[in-house]
């Protein structure tokens, strides 16, 4: 998908994994809330989301990161982040 920060999706049976990768910023945030909260209309038992490859995360990812968990609580969805970067996790 170009243009999107995410570089991969694992789909497991029902389980989705979304790797992303580079910068999670204001331009690219809202690809990621639209992208992950569109595959949540399909049947999905739970939600992943790999941050390990981030290069540089400002506010608005975060409050991206945050807008996806609060659309997967609604959907009752457990919601996980897996391998978080140094970056992320400086922020």
């Amino acid at each position: 998908m170009v243009g999107y920060p995410a570089s991969g999706w694992a789909k497991q049976p029902f389980r989705i994994v979304v790797i992303v990768a580079g910068e999670l910023d204001l331009a690219t945030a809202p690809l990621l809330v639209r992208e992950v909260t569109g595959e949540l209309s399909n049947p999905v038992t739970s939600l992943a989301i790999d941050l390990g490859a981030v290069t540089f995360l400002d506010s608005s990812g975060l409050e991206a990161v945050l807008t996806v968990r609060r659309e997967a609580q609604e959907h009752g969805l457990p919601f996980m982040l897996v391998s978080v970067s140094r970056v992320v996790c400086s922020t």
